[in-house]
């Protein structure tokens, strides 16, 4: 194979090609593989040990642990001898961390053993803290000192969204910092007809149903829709701890009769269910990337939301709102209905280092660049 050696290290990965444990990881592995030698170290999932081989990558995971602190330091201590054995076996050209915390402070840790550099791409709440919804890598001291122990030692740290970006340059030397963003293959979301959704209008979220994902503020948005639109229908798709809150919730504003749930659904029933939305909201108080924004935006869906991760770089000012506000959210929403904004979406391609291909091609230059 002609081209580089990685050892790349991420939480979970799937654990076949129909296993969509992080779908963005397994389709940016698949491409990688094409052309480089790809080891990945998958730290908790899938819930085994034996090797593995999926996309054209070499799987190398690691169970479970028993819990607690004792099986944690037992677990890293295993991780980066696996990850310097590999390297012994087969010399790494370079590590890339995905997730700062775990996968970041091991890949310092085996870096540092095997005397390659490291990438650590930040691709979630690391480095933020929302105290009213414990959510994020402050609100806990492990967590915290593992992303800033990973951050102090990788050669190169990266973000996918010009929002993510800022917070980690309050934290990294801009000598360090890159932007490169996930993508989606266009090959898999991109315009078509589909069965349209319930609801004049359909409203569509795809999430999981967890407090940072605003879906509380999203159906107090909805109330106010509903005023002036009665035909208003609401579908989240996802699952998560709030779904019986929300539906108590929408109970209480009045909304219920316009609410579906569809569920967890598989990556490859998402192209048809944006299609058939007349707009899709992302309502969250904080996205790192927000990829969900860029699947519709390829399906040619018009997007409205929080200015929170990517969508201030793809969606227009006037269908964003501030995280949290259901009045601004109303009116964004609003704006994002018109006629106006069907016919940008669709007329606007993805821009191209947001679909799978160019963002490959940059984390290419960037693995170069090391």
């Amino acid at each position: 194979m002609s081209g580089r050696r990685l050892g790349l290290l991420v939480p979970g990965f799937s654990a076949s090609e129909e296993d969509w444990c992080i779908p963005a990881l397994l389709d940016l592995v698949r491409a990688l593989a094409a052309e480089d030698d790809v080891r990945v170290f998958a730290l908790r999932h899938p819930a085994r040990e034996e090797r593995y081989s999926v996309a054209g990558a070499e799987v190398i995971p690691f169970g479970g642990d028993g819990g607690g602190a004792w099986g944690r330091v037992l677990r890293f201590r295993r991780v980066v001898r696996t990850i310097v054995a590999e390297h012994r076996r087969r010399p790494f050209d370079l590590l890339h961390a995905f997730w700062a915390h775990e996968p970041g402070a091991l890949g310092a840790l085996a870096a540092a053993r095997i005397g390659r550099p490291l990438v650590v791409s930040v691709l979630g709440g690391e480095l933020v803290h929302l105290p009213a919804i414990r959510y994020g890598g402050g609100e806990g001291p492990l967590n915290r000192h593992l992303a800033s122990f990973a951050l102090s030692r990788a050669r190169l740290v990266t973000a996918g969204s010009r929002f993510l970006l800022a917070e980690a340059a309050e934290r990294v030397a801009e000598d360090r910092l890159a932007l490169a963003p996930l993508g989606v293959s266009t090959e898999r979301f991109f315009p078509a007809r589909a069965p349209r959704l319930e609801g004049a209008p359909a409203l569509l979220s795809v999430a999981s149903l967890v407090p940072v994902k605003g879906h509380a503020v999203l159906l107090d948005a909805l109330a106010r829709v509903a005023a002036t639109r009665p035909g208003a229908v609401l579908h989240l798709a996802g699952k998560g701890v709030e779904g019986a809150a929300l539906l108590a919730r929408a109970g209480s504003l009045g909304v219920a009769g316009r609410l579906r749930l569809h569920g967890e659904l598989p990556h490859d029933a998402l192209p048809a269910l944006y299609r058939g939305a007349d707009l899709v909201v992302v309502p969250s108080l904080f996205e790192s990337q927000c990829l969900a924004a860029l699947e519709a935006a390829a399906c040619g869906t018009p997007v409205a939301g929080s200015a929170v991760g990517i969508l201030p770089e793809i969606v227009p000012q006037e269908l964003l709102a501030p995280p949290g506000n259901a009045a601004e959210l109303a009116a964004a929403i609003e704006a994002g209905l018109a006629p106006a904004a069907r016919a940008g979406a669709l007329r606007a391609p993805l821009p191209p280092g947001l679909a799978l291909a160019g963002s490959v091609a940059r984390w290419r230059e960037l693995h170069a660049r090391l």
